[in-house]
């Protein structure tokens, strides 16, 4: 399953969200802290012995946890547009494993 923001995809993730929340740089500071954070367990828990759908509940419970922190971090403008990019997330992960 893949989910959550890989390390190496997190400087396109974090211009992608400067651009449409508009951030500034106090917010980018501490969003991009938080997504890293996000990345580095999401890493753990897909090199984990656990099976398959214990990583899927443990990746969506992360990703749920890192979105209500940078909700936190958002204007009330941002946090609606940012539920937009959370649903369009949830779909494609939605159409992925419906592929598998």
């Amino acid at each position: 399953q893949v989910t959550g923001v890989q390390t190496c995809a997190l400087p396109i993730f974090m211009e992608k969200l400067k651009k449409d929340l508009t951030l500034d740089e106090l917010q980018m500071f501490a969003i991009r802290n938080e997504v890293t954070a996000n990345a580095k367990s999401m890493e753990a828990i897909m090199k984990s012995e656990s099976s398959n759908e214990d990583k899927g509940k443990e990746a969506t419970s992360l990703n749920e946890k890192t979105d209500r922190i940078i909700n936190t971090y958002l204007n009330k403008e941002q946090k609606e547009k940012y539920k937009i990019l959370i649903d369009e997330r949830k779909k494609r992960i939605e159409e992925y494993k419906s592929r598998r």
